[in-house]
């Protein structure tokens, strides 16, 4: 009689570790057997070369399969393709997950799309490790973000608990992913001296105290997200701007100091503190902002630790400044009504790098998985007044709101050039009437725009001889009142020369006028091209297409749709006029210089812009409708400079737009 006897006959899938680092750093068979053979020569001896390739190659395919079980670590223990010993499966996961600092630190901040994994050419030339080698950890990334961007809880646990990496590991992985999602900008200039572990210490202390791991959050938040009731409690930060409060609290950190620090620190730090005090209340203010979120590094770069390392305090010395800072509002007197929450989250431990946020919480607040400290102070607001509110910090609205008020016009005008263009409106067009205009008309409006292109042309002709000589540049470059003044007169008196002379065709004095009024402006706005070509030429580029597209809506456009605006046009630029006035007294940095700037800036983009389409229409109606036979001829120099100006306001606002970006990046 026979037993039926079951049997599993077994062979382990053995992993050469070398082999398999070889592997993930990208070389080929051949250079991984090459780079065996010369670094195992002694253990190896005579074995023939072919025995090492094909080993080498045997195992590069036992990779390639197994790697798509790599993709989702879980399934590595459950399949039964592979047969291997848990320490194989940890060493095979852990390996390819791990990563180098260099390569992370390149790709980190960025978008993981398509497009920026295409660049990592960029970043294995830079660091020297191998494309695919590179490209396998941007998948990691991605494939980690992707999983775990939605759950609820810890999110290092989470990550752990989905690939199956070691603590260190996960929380590695956890800081980049959080950087990603909440997309904080680590790339800019004044960023690049900072490694990965510099980012990965704070984005650690960020995630432990400024994010609710717990499930039940009041707002739903996940642990990828700052706490929004967090959030809403550094608002209350703000009392420590007040003008009595700033000063008391100064007075209280500087004595606390006095016998810390030498004298020529403590004067420093004492002229430099209500700077560094509003700039670290500020950018707390600020979180509650995406775009404040975003810049939350460089602000700390740009507005705690350059102020910190020009007073050159040592790393003992800065945790003293902050512990004291921290403290001393408990003590001061005019607070005793309100609760303050103080975080210490805005910290550093060294001059040179950003280390610390948050790291010396006293209490929770009765919350999983987030700590900050919290002191309950009776505070007494007092009362500010106007000038003290409109002279307080900017904390950057009005530079929003304008840009925000740009974007929005954008989109209404190429909406306007959608529904004009594509003829849907039920009046006849400029366009549609242009069919029927006598060949004069026509003259007419080419001799404008002659006339309208050799001005630009030669304000920039002049502009570029202007910056070439130091004695234009030094007049034109000055901010006195006086030189204000006689710019502004030259441009006005030689438009109104220009203006007032009888046209005659061929060149004469009046061409000779406006040809003059070409070049002061020219001269006036030479200082600009310190920015640079590039910069130049993007504005020139940006201005080009603005005044193309308005161009075409005015012309696609019923020919008296945008005539009814001179009032408001004209009231409009009394407002930007007297803007621009108004900031050249107050700083931008306070609330209200920043108010009147904006409205300069971006107010007067959007003006222009409108007055391009006025005066463009203008122009048409002016040349169907002045008399054939009439004694004094169409004017063609007098129709085009009010397009010119139009266009040159444009472009230089534009500019300074573009150069605040770019000084900002």
């Amino acid at each position: 009689m026979f037993t039926e006897v079951d049997v599993f006959i077994g062979n382990n899938t053995l992993v050469d570790p070398i082999i398999y680092d070889h592997w993930l750093d990208g070389m080929t068979a051949q250079d991984a057997a090459k780079h065996v053979r010369e670094n195992e020569f002694t253990t190896l001896g005579n074995v023939h070369e072919e025995l090492i390739i094909g080993y080498v190659l045997d195992q590069y395919r036992t990779f390639q399969m197994i790697e798509k079980l790599l993709h989702i670590p879980t399934q590595l223990s459950e399949q039964w393709t592979f047969q291997m010993t848990p320490q194989t499966e940890k060493l095979l996961i852990e390996k390819y997950y791990d990563f180098k600092d260099t390569v992370i630190r390149e790709i980190l901040g960025k978008k993981l799309s398509a497009r920026n994994r295409k660049e990592l050419e960029d970043v294995s030339e830079k660091t020297e490790i191998g494309i695919k080698s590179c490209r396998r950890q941007f998948d990691n990334i991605k494939r980690v973000y992707k999983m775990v961007e939605d759950m609820a809880g810890n999110l290092c646990q989470n990550i752990q608990t989905h690939f199956l990496l070691p603590h260190e590991l996960a929380k590695k992985y956890a800081a980049i992913v959080y950087i990603a999602n909440n997309r904080f900008e680590t790339n800019k200039r004044k960023l690049q001296y900072l490694h990965f572990s510099d980012f990965l210490h704070c984005s650690l202390e960020i995630m432990n105290n400024w994010s609710c791991n717990n499930p039940d959050c009041k707002y739903e938040e996940t642990s990828m997200e700052i706490d929004r009731e967090f959030l809403h409690e550094l608002r209350e930060l703000r009392v420590l701007l007040e003008k009595d409060v700033l000063d008391e609290h100064r007075i209280s950190v500087l004595r606390l100091l006095k016998s810390k620090i030498t004298d020529k620190k403590h004067n420093d730090l004492d002229f430099q503190f209500k700077t560094l005090s509003r700039n670290i209340i500020n950018i707390a203010n600020g979180l509650n902002h995406s775009k404040e979120v975003r810049d939350l590094f460089l602000d700390i770069v740009d507005k705690v630790l350059e102020p910190i390392k020009s007073i050159k305090l040592t790393h003992n010395e800065v945790n003293q400044f902050l512990k004291h800072y921290k403290e001393t509002p408990s003590l001061i007197d005019h607070l005793k009504s309100e609760t303050l929450v103080l975080t210490n989250s805005i910290r550093q431990s060294l001059p040179n790098n950003v280390r610390q946020f948050g790291n010396n919480s006293s209490r929770g607040s009765g919350r999983t998985g987030r700590v900050y400290a919290k002191q309950t102070i009776e505070v007494k607001k007092p009362t500010r007044s106007l000038k003290e509110i409109l002279l307080q910090p900017t904390s950057g609205a009005p530079f929003s709101l304008g840009s925000s008020a740009v974007a929005g016009a954008s989109l209404v005008g190429l909406g306007s050039l959608c529904y004009y263009g594509l003829g849907m409106s039920k009046s006849a067009g400029i366009y549609d009437n242009s069919h029927a205009w006598p060949q004069y008309v026509r003259d007419r409006i080419k001799s404008t725009y002659f006339y309208f292109g050799s001005g630009l042309t030669l304000t920039a002709a002049s502009a570029a001889i202007a910056f070439r000589s130091p004695v234009l540049m030094n007049m034109m470059s000055r901010n006195s009142f006086g030189a204000i003044l006689l710019t502004v007169g030259a441009m006005i008196g030689t438009s109104m020369l220009a203006q007032s002379i009888p046209y005659r065709s061929g060149f004469g004095s009046k061409q000779m006028a406006w040809a003059l009024h070409s070049a002061v402006v020219g001269a006036v706005i030479a200082p600009l091209c310190i920015f640079g070509g590039p910069l130049l030429l993007r504005a020139a580029l940006y201005t080009a297409g603005i005044s193309g597209g308005l161009s075409a809506i005015a012309y696609c456009a019923p020919n008296d749709k945008f005539l009814y605006m001179g009032g408001p046009l004209a009231i409009g630029l009394g407002a930007v006029f007297a803007a621009s006035i108004g900031s050249m007294f107050l700083s931008p940095t306070t609330a209200l210089g920043a108010s009147l700037y904006s409205i300069s800036l971006y107010g007067g983009l959007l003006l222009f812009s409108a007055f391009l389409l006025y005066d463009t229409q203008r122009i048409v109606r002016k040349a169907e409708t002045h008399p054939y036979y009439s004694i004094q001829p169409y004017d063609p120099v007098n129709a085009s400079i009010s397009i010119y100006m139009d266009v040159i306001n444009i472009f230089v606002r534009l500019l300074t737009i573009l150069a605040g970006s770019s000084r900002r990046n």
